[in-house]
């Protein structure tokens, strides 16, 4: 019998988020990831069912790391009396979304997510994905909006979270897109992808600017 350590299983995350990176999600097979780690196949199943099984282990390690560093950057502006709200909010997405340091993690995480659209969704991907995220960051994103809100500097037609909610998604959805697409792109050359994350980024907390009233130009009769 073939008990699991620890140790091992930390071993094969390791080497497989390293063969994820170099061969990507999609080309990298059990075998690559039992052969970087120095096992065979059949033990390395013991530890994970199959490559998406193993996969969503990467994911819910990237996304807690990720989390947890930009939750902390969140509570710290909570903690401002005085705050643009604007430019706060898009320092925190930039954090989550468009950090190159975690764009390795960024790359694995378009690959998996495209993986998983449709009828591939598992029944508990939901379930699974929650428990990486810091189950209060967007309760609190909402209350940092709903400040932004009430003292003026944010509008306050559209719900808080339903605006948190579609920054955060917008953002990671197009810079996924630049990740896995950007050499197919035929409006622009590919090296100048990397250019429209923040410009879209701008748009969008452009856009969380308080609308001026429509005025008025019908003629009195």
């Amino acid at each position: 019998m073939i008990y699991q350590t620890e140790p091992t299983r930390q071993k094969i995350l390791t080497e497989a988020e390293r063969c994820f990176g170099e061969l990507g999600f999609f080309d990298t097979q059990m075998k690559d990831i039992a052969a970087a780690v120095g096992m065979s196949r059949n033990t390395l199943y013991r530890y994970y069912r199959d490559k998406f099984d193993l996969g969503f282990a990467i994911l819910e390690k990237a996304l807690a790391e990720r989390f947890s560093s930009v939750s902390e950057q969140l509570d710290r502006l909570l903690e401002q009396p005085d705050l643009s709200y604007r430019d706060a909010i898009g320092e925190l997405l930039e954090s989550l979304h468009l950090d190159s340091a975690g764009e390795l993690d960024d790359r694995f995480i378009a690959e998996f997510d495209a993986y998983f659209a449709g009828n591939r969704i598992p029944d508990d991907f939901r379930e699974r994905l929650s428990r990486s995220t810091d189950d209060g960051f967007f309760d609190r994103l909402t209350v940092l909006i709903q400040r932004g809100q009430k003292v003026g500097q944010i509008r306050s037609d559209l719900d808080a979270r339903q605006l948190g909610t579609t920054l955060s998604n917008a953002i990671q959805a197009f810079h996924h897109r630049m990740l896995l697409r950007s050499s197919a792109l035929i409006e622009l050359q590919p090296d100048e992808a990397a250019s429209l994350n923040p410009i879209l980024l701008k748009l969008l907390i452009d856009g969380l600017a308080p609308q001026s009233p429509s005025l008025n130009t019908e003629s009195e009769t």
